[in-house]
């Protein structure tokens, strides 16, 4: 038995068209059939991406970049982020001008709406409330900001606290804990389930799937995915368009 965790955004959904694969469904539905266990492992919340999961037999979900991980709809970890990193990360929005979104276990609220923030929620959200104190009443696990790569503000980013930025998009990155990562989320799956590295399966495309990656003793990039992800893959596959999953899986013997 093997656990294999999916990416979802360009690697199980093309993330323009939002299409999941017929290909990748059936897929994933024969390895649950041979007794392997089926995760998702996301930078999403797991309310923004239920819609992916209510199609595939998932059983683990490491959700938001590791700081939120369920088996069997238990929740088994979590990681909120200290309020003093959370406020450390707004004031670096507010003194630079850039929108923020903060990630809580139930809801996520933007700072505002903007051009820049539009470009980017296109991809995972179609509506979107706005409440920039929303981090003052709920637990936070992860923030997004609105920067641009190559802004100068960059490099301005805080490193004294608890936390660092991870890019997903080019007009915005993750704030995540500099502790908390997909690989901490799947390593607390692993221990639960008294698994090791040796028998997780990763498959990914993003710069924050580079941890789990290193993590796992086989790993999957997509076709499209970043340069140093395919750099540290086991294998590369298709994109998703392409039936990239389905590809990997039958090439790797997943099945027999």
């Amino acid at each position: 038995m093997k656990a294999i965790f999916f990416d979802i955004d360009d690697t199980l959904v093309d993330k323009e068209s939002h299409t999941l694969p017929q290909s990748a469904i059936d897929a994933i539905q024969a390895l649950a059939e041979k007794g392997h266990i089926i995760g998702i492992a996301t930078g999403r919340a797991r309310y923004f991406a239920e819609w992916v999961i209510e199609q595939l037999p998932v059983q683990a979900c490491v959700t938001i970049n590791g700081q939120y991980v369920e088996y069997q709809n238990e929740r088994i970890y979590h990681n909120p982020i200290p309020r003093e990193d959370v406020e450390q990360a707004i004031a670096y929005c507010n003194e630079h001008g850039f929108a923020y979104g903060c990630i809580g276990e139930h809801d996520t609220k933007l700072s505002e709406k903007n051009e820049a923030v539009a470009e980017v929620m296109r991809h995972w959200l179609d509506t979107y409330d706005i409440d920039p104190n929303f981090y003052q009443t709920t637990p936070i696990y992860q923030l997004w900001a609105f920067v641009p790569e190559n802004h100068p503000a960059n490099d301005a980013f805080p490193t004294d606290g608890a936390i660092r930025m991870v890019r997903f998009h080019p007009a915005a990155a993750d704030i995540v804990s500099k502790t908390g990562s997909k690989a901490n989320g799947l390593t607390q799956f692993l221990n639960h389930v008294n698994l090791t590295p040796e028998d997780l399966i990763v498959f990914g495309d993003g710069l924050n799937d580079i941890e789990m990656f290193e993590l796992a003793k086989t790993s999957i990039a997509m076709g499209a995915a970043h340069p140093t992800v395919k750099a540290l893959a086991t294998y590369v596959t298709d994109g998703v368009l392409e039936n990239g999953l389905a590809k990997a899986v039958k090439q790797l013997g997943l099945l027999d």
